[in-house]
């Protein structure tokens, strides 16, 4: 892994009353010759989570943020864009939750103990878009949920910040928002290797039971996580098997 971030530039941030996509936003002021951006929205009408999910929220209930940068392909390993997110996320949201309530979950989700139930409150997206074999333009985009929760339907084991915390009256989403900023800024000064043993101690999978899903729930325990973040499982006759998508399995947290 490469010794140091190279993305530590300070970002400008755009604020929109509405848009489609702060994703989307991102990558056109990058476009424009933006070096490094943060996009924030009281609402978008087609955000969009991993595997084609919508992300739905009501106006100025919910954070919606994207993180930009135009970047050289050799400054960063572009699978730890969604450990970048959800170690920043984590963070800024123990300023208002103990720390010992808020998991990871394989790869990006961030959950919230409460009530003896472990419910999402956040979710990550990276996407990159390459100039040519050497740059490109890479966004995290981040909606966490503050105020409301979103379509059961979409989400039905979702928890919004301002049901879990005691600091209720202290929420507001332009500090959310700055607080989440100065974390991925922070975290981009870190060597990769030190990222991703972060992450992977947050996460606390190894040697867990995995379940599965698209395999009628069949077992597996995991061994180890690669270092392009996928997952390495295994099964009681010894067969191994790699996981790319958090999605298609269920573990417990503890």
């Amino acid at each position: 892994m490469k010794n140091k971030m190279a993305l530590a530039s300070k970002a400008k941030i755009f604020h929109f009353e509405i848009v489609e996509s702060t994703n989307d936003v991102a990558f056109e002021l990058l476009k424009e010759g933006e070096k490094s951006v943060v996009v924030v929205a009281d609402w978008q009408t087609a955000g969009r989570g991993r595997n084609g999910k919508t992300w739905e929220s009501s106006k100025q209930k919910n954070l919606l943020f994207s993180f930009g940068v135009s970047h050289s392909i050799k400054d960063i390993s572009l699978y730890l864009l969604q450990v970048i997110g959800s170690l920043a996320t984590k963070k800024t949201l123990e300023k208002y939750i103990d720390k010992e309530r808020i998991y990871l979950k394989y790869p990006n989700d961030v959950y919230v103990k409460t009530d003896d139930e472990y419910k999402k409150i956040a979710g990550i997206i990276s996407e990159t878009n390459y100039l040519n074999e050497n740059n490109c333009h890479s966004v995290i985009g981040i909606g966490v949920n503050i105020m409301q929760v979103p379509d059961k339907e979409n989400v039905p084991n979702a928890v919004a910040l301002a049901e879990c915390t005691k600091l209720k009256n202290e929420i507001n989403i332009e500090k959310i928002t700055l607080e989440l900023k100065n974390n991925i800024e922070e975290i981009l000064t870190n060597s990769e290797e030190n990222i991703f043993n972060t992450w992977t101690k947050e996460l606390n999978i190894i040697g867990k039971k995995i379940i599965v899903l698209q395999e009628e729930k069949k077992q597996y325990f995991a061994l180890s996580i690669l270092k392009d973040c996928r997952l390495l499982v295994e099964d009681s006759e010894k067969q191994q098997k790699i996981i790319d998508n958090g999605d298609t399995i269920r573990y417990e947290f503890q």
